[in-house]
């Protein structure tokens, strides 16, 4: 039907890049159009069918706006924004969305949507066999079946889940295969060597259920050398075939990131902290709700709420640690809080010396409180032994950084030959991250790759998202292997400057440590990742923070002007 209304009253359109259903795991973006010539101030407002459904608590942006005119200002156009997040909105239901524009003089218009919610497939059956078998040796059959779902065909995606960093990594991808063989790492030894399997069910529209299963994989006994060996040979044997070169790589890199947690003498428990899973001998990071050291450490977490009750006049006087600020302890004896020091990643392995050293001069310092940013805690390796906590030997440490070397570059391979998804995208993202997760086994030719890597990622989905020709849909979590892989990139970059600095001091004439990924391209990098986050972003909607151990990135859409104007803004701190 057509409504013809008076001219005072103001016009008012929703539009929406939707065709057919929309998946509730994707965010849902409308476009509100006002357009006035009236002299009178507005409200605009945003609405919804389903009266069990609080708009204002699900919506990134405000449903709820006031315009005032200025007495100059007659025609006037508008646009208002409703960004709905991800997983907000009931299953296979039809909604109506509706944008209402109120004139001071309670005159309005109003314009509505009709939006239909897609369900994911109906769950079935995940079969593996066997039930048990051995790291890097037993091939395992997937299988899955009974699926249900109206929106034909139906693809599957097979996966494993990495306990340490809890991402799935795919074994198989995304296709109408509804089986798949592939081998495993082990699982951990606390978990009885369990590993959680999932399969991922698509339907046509790209909405996706995912199930599980259990099944033991226990550790092949190998040492570095061997393992090198059998690694390289399964590469050579894949032929380059991406699904099987995928499953070696997400499987050695595992591997490679083991380490040991048996007979820690801390309780991870009591310091508040996730347990032992990527630094020997070492808690994770701290529980939420509680705040301490940022990274994997043995010190005391404590709660935010006790945090910020802390009196902060009372002198450094206490009774309990919960009475000291995160740097702090309390010394009974005394009743006074003390600051804590530094200390060594696992107090050297017993291979060598824990030093306090002033960043700014090189002079070795007696002692390094956790709050001193002007000095470091490192270790000091015995000759034959290498690596942050000089656990390993040097001969070897060599070996792992070749392999990872290696395993990185077929990761850059699969991704010139094979076509960017929303699924490969994601796995190569979440492959990066775990092949750099160990600074120590990442050398020169390494950090190359993991540019090149980063950039061939965020190309695609730069391509993506000025085109739409593959119909990409990334959300920055998918993202966030690039994000780990140019952390590295940049902790190692800090680490050559710290000791090019200490050459100068020390006036040694070796060469000085040249980076291979400067802070310009590395800035580059950023800013590509930053302009693929704020394309999915409105005015009006909260900016995006990204906050890792060695930048800092924030982005947002400024509103829009009167004259329907609206640009990006994007901060981004590197330390130089």
């Amino acid at each position: 039907t057509i409504k013809i209304i008076p001219a005072l009253y103001p016009l008012v359109s929703i539009s929406s890049s939707i065709i057919g259903k929309i998946n509730i795991n994707n965010q849902l973006k409308l476009i509100g159009t006002i357009f006035s010539n009236s002299n009178l101030n507005s409200k605009y407002i945003w609405s919804i069918s389903d009266t069990s459904i609080n708009l204002s608590k699900i919506s990134l942006t405000n449903i709820n706006k006031t315009f005032i005119k200025s007495e100059y200002e007659t025609n006037i156009t508008l646009t208002n924004y409703l960004l709905l997040s991800r997983n907000v909105l009931p299953i296979r239901t039809t909604l109506i969305f509706t944008l209402t524009c109120i004139l001071t003089s309670n005159i309005y218009s109003s314009s509505s949507i009709l939006i239909i919610t897609n369900g994911p497939p109906i769950p079935g059956i995940l079969d593996i066999k066997p039930n048990e078998g051995m790291a890097m040796n037993t091939s395992f059959l997937f299988s899955t079946y009974s699926w249900y779902d109206e929106d034909l065909p139906l693809q599957y995606e097979f996966s494993f889940l990495d306990y340490s960093n809890n991402i799935n990594m795919t074994l198989k991808s995304k296709s109408e295969l509804s089986y798949s063989l592939s081998i495993l790492p082990s699982g951990l030894e606390i978990n009885n060597y369990n590993i959680i399997c999932n399969v991922r069910v698509f339907d046509n529209y790209d909405s996706d259920s995912i199930i599980n299963n259990k099944i033991i994989v226990k550790p092949l006994i190998i040492n570095t050398f061997d393992l090198t060996n059998l690694i390289l040979l399964q590469l050579n044997s894949s032929n380059g075939k991406s699904d099987i070169t995928n499953q070696i790589i997400s499987t050695a890199s595992i591997l490679l990131n083991k380490v040991n947690c048996t007979n820690n003498q801390y309780n991870c428990t009591l310091l508040n902290r996730y347990e032992c899973n990527k630094i020997s001998y070492t808690c994770g990071k701290c529980k939420i709700g509680y705040i301490g050291i940022e990274s994997d450490s043995n010190t005391l977490c404590k709660s935010i709420l006790d945090i910020s009750s802390i009196n902060i006049n009372n002198n450094g006087t206490c009774n309990t640690n919960n009475e000291c600020d995160i740097f702090s302890k309390c010394d009974i004896n005394i009743n006074q809080c003390i600051k804590l020091s530094k200390e060594c990643q696992n107090n050297c392995s017993y291979h060598g010396n824990c030093n306090y050293i002033n960043i700014k001069t090189n002079n070795i310092l007696n002692d390094c409180k956790l709050d001193d940013n002007t000095c470091i805690s490192e270790c000091n390796c015995n000759n034959e032994y290498s690596s942050s906590d000089c656990s390993i030997l040097k001969t070897e440490l060599i070996e792992k950084q070749n392999l990872r070397f290696e395993l990185l570059n077929n990761l850059q391979n699969i991704i010139k030959t094979d076509n960017p998804s929303s699924t490969s995208i994601s796995s190569w993202s979440n492959s990066l991250s775990i092949m750099t997760q160990n600074i120590d086994e990442i050398n020169n030719n390494a950090i190359n790759i993991i540019g090149d890597i980063s950039s061939n990622i965020l190309l695609n989905l730069n391509l993506n998202s000025n085109n739409n020709e593959n119909n990409i849909n990334i959300n920055s979590n998918d993202l966030n292997g690039v994000i780990n892989g140019l952390d590295t990139i940049s902790q190692i970059n800090n680490k050559n400057n710290l000791n090019n600095l200490r050459r100068r001091l020390t006036s040694e004439n070796d060469n000085n440590i040249e980076n291979k990924i400067s802070t310009n391209e590395m800035s580059q990098l950023l800013l590509s990742y930053s302009n693929i986050v704020s394309s999915e972003m409105v005015p009006g909607q909260i900016s995006n923070e990204l906050i890792k151990s060695s930048f800092k990135l924030s982005s947002e859409i400024n509103e829009i002007d009167n004259n329907n104007n609206n640009n990006n803004e994007i901060r981004l701190k590197i330390p130089k």
